[in-house]
């Protein structure tokens, strides 16, 4: 995982250069199938789910990054589709998910404005800091809190931290390298998963004595159905913490990465303020601070604000390589008009769904950022596959979706955000398989916005 971009420009080399359609690597005993031809992807995704083993990679990640004791592995089968089910409803459906989302919108009028502290009444003094950090200072803070409630972190306020610590390891735990190894970051990772794990214990004895209020409806329907199919308690902390995972790394670095891109683009940000100003209301405050006010329909963003949705779509075109992966329960053949391929039981067949994102065959000025081409009639995006595509696709795309464009939304109309050196430059970036990392701080001049 440490090599993915590169791996990308290699992958696009043997596409274009020798006309490859898939290539095929043995790695640890398993045959892994990668497919480079967009025709053949779509070929795999239309067999039939029975032809693919729907847990496997997922109990793997389960068990090795996060956890889950091995005997719990055939508890998790028995329960994974309703709990598929659960995520897919209180995170895609429309009237469930417009309930999460307006918590999360909530959480981030209290938290962004109280983030820039300004002395004095009515000065305008700026405040340094560093962009990356503070978008996880709130945008982080706000999604997990939409999920555990207020109570639950303000008793851990580590948790975020041993989240990003934990995924800085993910791909040599995923792989099975031993946390006990002397590698300093398998061994920061291993403490921070045992702290995680240790909350996370506290967090479900809350909920299920119903000390924690605050709690959103869909940890205690999970709660309840592990509970109802006497999932132990390790096991339940596990898939807790792979799901407040999947909600952190990858979306709060989009944030900052939409966030960036737009404050650098000229007159950009004031475009999205105006689009915006309907569903976000400012208000001063005695103070030098403001008040957020936010629209009760916030979930109908994405659909209302063309122009911040088209900066969603160009930032994760050329910040974000998602990857989908299957393992074969029967063998299965994938044609085009030129070629066959024959994909053998128990191998793993992955799409890199990034390699046409900036090629200039599918993107004029590819590597340009320009969310004016998402606004053109004949765009689509349909076939980019930011969350993945079929059955892997992310059960919380939605709620990702809406929760960045309410935090971008809210950021631009609660900061003036400046570089602190002049111009802004874009931080060497690290690719992890999903959103890349920013690894250089971006050097910020921050004031609460004068009305």
């Amino acid at each position: 995982m440490e090599v993915v971009g590169d791996a990308l420009v290699f992958l696009r080399t043997l596409k274009t250069k020798y006309g490859l359609g898939a290539v095929s690597v043995r790695v640890f005993g398993y045959t892994h199938n990668i497919i480079l031809d967009p025709t053949l992807a779509k070929r795999a995704f239309e067999h039939p789910p029975a032809s693919f083993d729907p847990t496997s990679i997922t109990w793997t990640i389960l068990h090795r990054v996060f956890g889950a004791p091995a005997a719990s592995q055939h508890q998790y089968i028995s329960v994974f589709r309703r709990m598929c089910a659960l995520l897919t409803k209180y995170f895609l459906k429309r009237q469930y998910a417009a309930e999460i989302i307006a918590r999360t919108a909530t959480n981030m009028a209290e938290i962004l404005p109280q983030l820039i502290q300004v002395p004095g009444h009515g000065d305008c003094a700026n405040t340094a800091t560093q962009l990356p950090p503070l978008v996880r200072r709130s945008f982080s803070r706000a999604t997990l809190q939409a999920l555990t409630g207020k109570t639950f972190l303000d008793a851990h306020p580590t948790l975020l931290d041993d989240l990003w610590t934990l995924d800085e390891s993910f791909a040599e735990l995923a792989l099975g390298v031993p946390s006990w190894l002397p590698i300093p970051k398998l061994r920061r990772a291993s403490a921070a998963r045992t702290r995680l794990t240790h909350a996370l214990e506290h967090f479900i004895t809350l909920e299920q004595d119903a000390q924690d209020p605050t709690a959103s409806d869909a940890i205690r329907s999970l709660n309840e159905l592990w509970r109802s199919e006497n999932i132990p308690i390790p096991a339940r902390t596990a898939i807790l913490t792979s799901i407040f995972w999947a909600m952190q790394p990858n979306s709060t670095n989009a944030a900052f990465w939409m966030l960036l891109r737009i404050l650098s683009t000229d007159n950009l940000a004031e475009r999205i303020r105006s689009e915006t100003a309907p569903f976000i209301h400012p208000t001063p405050t005695s103070t030098s601070s403001i008040n957020i006010n936010i629209s009760t329909n916030t979930h109908d963003l994405p659909n209302s604000c063309p122009l911040l949705r088209a900066c969603f779509h160009e930032t994760l075109r050329l910040h974000h390589g998602p990857w989908s992966t299957r393992r074969t329960r029967s063998a299965i053949t994938l044609h085009t008009d030129k070629e066959t391929y024959l994909i053998p039981c128990n191998e793993y067949i992955h799409v890199p769904h990034g390699l046409e994102y900036t090629s200039e065959t599918h993107f004029q000025d590819a590597k340009t950022f320009n969310p004016d081409r998402f606004l053109r009639p004949e765009a689509r995006t349909e076939s980019l596959h930011f969350f993945g595509a079929g059955s892997s696709m992310c059960k919380g795309y939605a709620y990702a979706e809406a929760s960045i464009l309410v935090f971008v939304a809210c950021a631009l109309h609660t900061w003036d955000i400046k570089p602190a050196h002049g111009q802004w430059k874009l931080p060497r970036a690290k690719s992890t398989g999903g959103v890349e990392r920013a690894v250089e701080d971006v050097d910020v001049s921050v004031t609460v916005r004068r009305l």
